[in-house]
């Protein structure tokens, strides 16, 4: 327990202290508009919408640049374009990721290192929190081509959808 609070904390002081930039801005996620026509979609407005469909709203924190490697395994050459958000509560096991890799090659090892950082979630949750470890247990990770989402919350079943 007292390993989570201190992560919390070194994360929110890193994020406050820290001016790391975010993965890189470029290609955008595909989508199609109301005529099926494709449009792009950035990472941001994606995440913005997961956010919104939240049942019980958790304010997040931004995990950026240098953390990607902290808390994920993931080197940001490997991101066209990304966000990345933790529970700013530790008691919560709400995580969202919105993520478009560079490469088939870098999608691979991005699916891989969100899957691991579900499992240690998961790990981590069973011993505190019963609710939580279920949550994540009904969460995972979505992969369309080079376009990825780690959805960590009660609402991933509709926010999976989007």
């Amino acid at each position: 327990m007292r390993k989570i609070f201190t992560l919390a904390a070194i994360v929110l002081a890193a994020g406050l202290v820290c001016s790391c930039a975010k993965a890189p801005e470029g290609k955008a996620a595909e989508a199609k508009d109301a005529e099926g026509q494709a449009k792009e979609q950035a990472a941001g407005d994606i995440y913005e919408k997961l956010l919104s469909l939240q049942s019980d709203p958790v304010e997040m924190i931004e995990v950026k640049g240098d953390m990607l490697m902290d808390f994920y395994g993931i080197d940001p050459a490997d991101i066209a374009d990304g966000v990345f958000g933790i529970s700013v509560d530790n008691m919560r096991a709400d995580e969202f990721a919105v993520v478009r890799a560079v490469s088939e090659e870098a999608a691979g090892r991005l699916e891989q290192k969100l899957k691991d950082r579900m499992q240690l979630k998961l790990q981590e949750a069973t011993g505190y929190s019963p609710v939580q470890a279920s949550i994540i247990k009904n969460s995972g990770v979505v992969r369309e081509g080079l376009d990825l989402a780690l959805i960590c919350g009660p609402d991933y079943e509709s926010m999976k959808k989007e």
